[in-house]
This record gives structure tokens, C-alpha cells and sequence, in this order.
């Protein structure tokens, strides 16, 4: 059975291929085919019924999707560009990137990531001197402008090791502050375009047993 699986770009390949291989073990014949997209893109494919499954960032409650938790989101980081002035420190505060421009990823790309972001820096009083949306929709667009100078992001730190190449242009500086970037969600659409109920059921059992902490 052939499943459109999207992905966002910024999930490590890691837990794509544990998600995957767990999929195979609870839904005999699945063949996936992946396709990398935004959380935004997923959610509008899902809807009209090209994807079957997508790893999401935490999208919230959207009207005709389910999702189950697939991974905890990681504790924010710093990430800056390598000429920076914090870019050789080790854990740094809020306060440190005062009179920085904060960088945030498309709302319409990445809703959850861009109201978490906000609302951590709000709730920690972030002195920022701007706040702006990233050039485009690609994660690689938001860590290109870091790396170009234009601002700063607050991202898990795992973001870098997803996007290849570009993570050597940035560092990701521990940051002491609460709070934990989004949850991933493998999410499927729940009204007339949902997938086999034998497939919803093995990714809510893979999921779960990922998001519990299993390590098969």
C-alpha cells in the first residue's frame, strides 16, 4: 500500500526512520513515499486527501485533522550567527540578545512554532529591538537570514543538524529560559479524505509508544 507521508524538513532523520520503521512492524505493506513540507502545506495536503500521514509540529486544533504526539519538543536554543557576539558562550539568557532582531518562521508555514517562539519571549520580557517573519517558508530560509546577519531565532537545537550544510553557518547557544519548543505530531486527516482505519490506528500506536519513550 502506497502512503504519502509528508515531513517537515526540520525533523531529524532519525526519528523519521524510527517513526517509519515502527510503521512497517504495526501496518503490514505500507510503502511510503516522503515528501518534505512545512507544517502548513501538510495540513492543507491532508485536507485535500495528497498525503495520508504527516510528521507536524504541533499544529493545535485544526478542524477536520487528529494528531497524536509523536516526540517532546526540545528546550529552546540561541541561534545565531558564527560573527556574534554570544556565538563562543556557553548558556546564555534572555537578556543577552537584547537589541537583536528576533527571526520567526512563517506563521502560515509553521503556526505552532511561531506562537510558542512569541510566547516565550514574551512571557520572559525579551528586550528584542524587532520582531520579523522569516524571508520564506523553508526552515533553510529562516537559518540563512541568521546566518546573514539579520537577526537571531529561537529554535531546538536539532533544527541545524536537520538542514545539512547550512548548520555550519550558525551555532545554537543553550538558553536559560522556560518552557520547550512544540511537540512533533504525526497527524492525518479526519473527515472524508482519512486514511485506512488500519493505518490511523498504527501511527497512533507508533506514536505513542515513541512519545512514551520506547527505544525499539
Amino acid at each position: 500500500m502506497d502512503v504519502r507521508i509528508g515531513c517537515a524538513a526540520d525533523v531529524p532523520l532519525q526519528r523519521l526512520q524510527a517513526f517509519l520503521g515502527l510503521l512497517y512492524e504495526r501496518c503490514a505493506g505500507v510503502e511510503p513515499r516522503i515528501v518534505h513540507l512545512t507544517t502548513g502545506q501538510q495540513v492543507r495536503r491532508m485536507r485535500d486527501g495528497d498525503l495520508e500521514l504527516g510528521l507536524v509540529h504541533d499544529p493545535g486544533a485544526r478542524e477536520g485533522i487528529a494528531a497524536e504526539r509523536v516526540y517532546r519538543g526540545e528546550a529552546p536554543a540561541a541561534v545565531v550567527p558564527l560573527a556574534h557576539r554570544l556565538a563562543g558562550h556557553g548558556r546564555v539568557g534572555i537578556e543577552d540578545l537584547a537589541d537583536d532582531v528576533l527571526l520567526l518562521p512563517r506563521r502560515l508555514a509553521e503556526p505552532g512554532v511561531h506562537d510558542r517562539v512569541l510566547g516565550l519571549a514574551a512571557a520572559a520580557g525579551a528586550p528584542f529591538r524587532a520582531v520579523r517573519e522569516a524571508p520564506g517558508l523553508d526552515v533553510r530560509d529562516l537559518l540563512f537570514a541568521v546566518a546573514s546577519g539579520e537577526g537571531v531565532a529561537l529554535s531546538a537545537p536539532s533544527v541545524l543538524d536537520a538542514v545539512g550544510r547550512l548548520g555550519d553557518a550558525v551555532t545554537a547557544r543553550p538558553l536559560v529560559l522556560g518552557g520547550r519548543m512544540p511537540d512533533t505530531c504525526v497527524a492525518w486527516a479526519d473527515d472524508g479524505h482519512a486514511p485506512p482505519v488500519r493505518l490511523q490506528a498504527a501511527a497512533r500506536e507508533v506514536a505513542r509508544e515513541l512519545y512514551g519513550g520506547a527505544t525499539r
